[in-house]
């Protein structure tokens, strides 16, 4: 199983349907989508920097503002998504799944509730908790002809968040992805071949 994160900026990309479409033809692969909030979970961030919740609160706040970007996707491609809560539901294959994670993440004490875990962190928990084959993050800089990337040059650019390291193993593969991935579905055309072509990450397992 792969966790595709789809981040929160594409929602004003104007190829975000043709996207959902191209994804949608792998739907019988094993994937499974775990959406960003963009401008959504900025709006938490800016409310909880005037105000200054409880940081707990902001989080969850955040994690529920991700269903806002999920439920637009569905509202423009109804036919081609459904919503999966439970770790047991991933896969059914008749549709292009998103995971909601509200519910599996209430009950869980391995993610840290901060804004060093963002829906990239949420991502990895999922890859680990399905035991996935890893995580390919769908960005919205560009990752053209770069072979490979550290994943702490990747948080020290503020790409990817800082607390994935902890939801790591050695089994978990990491990719990267910009507005390039249109082009390479088109170009690969097999899954496999469409991953291999994506920006590896290269990462050292984080000591807590």
């Amino acid at each position: 199983m792969w966790i595709v994160k789809l981040g929160g900026s594409w929602v004003s990309n104007p190829e975000l349907l043709k996207l959902i479409d191209k994804l949608y033809n792998y739907r019988n692969e094993p994937i499974v989508l775990v959406v960003g909030g963009g401008k959504f979970v900025d709006a938490i961030r800016f409310a909880h920097e005037k105000i200054n919740f409880d940081e707990g609160l902001a989080h969850k706040l955040s994690v529920k503002s991700t269903e806002i970007y999920a439920k637009i996707l569905k509202n423009i491609a109804s036919k081609k998504i459904s919503f999966v809560k439970r770790f047991s539901e991933i896969n059914s294959k008749k549709k292009l799944e998103i995971f909601l994670p509200d519910k599996e993440l209430i009950k869980d004490k391995l993610l840290e509730k901060n804004w060093e875990s963002t829906s990239d962190s949420i991502a990895c928990w999922l890859a680990r908790k399905i035991k996935g084959k890893g995580v390919i993050f769908i960005k919205s800089v560009s990752f053209e002809n770069q072979i490979a990337s550290s994943l702490d040059y990747l948080q020290k650019k503020g790409i990817l968040d800082k607390n994935i390291n902890y939801h790591l193993n050695t089994n978990i593969r990491l990719k990267v992805v910009g507005p390039e991935i249109l082009c390479k579905i088109e170009k690969f055309k097999t899954w496999n071949k469409i991953i291999n072509s994506f920006t590896k990450i290269e990462w050292k397992k984080k000591i807590k």
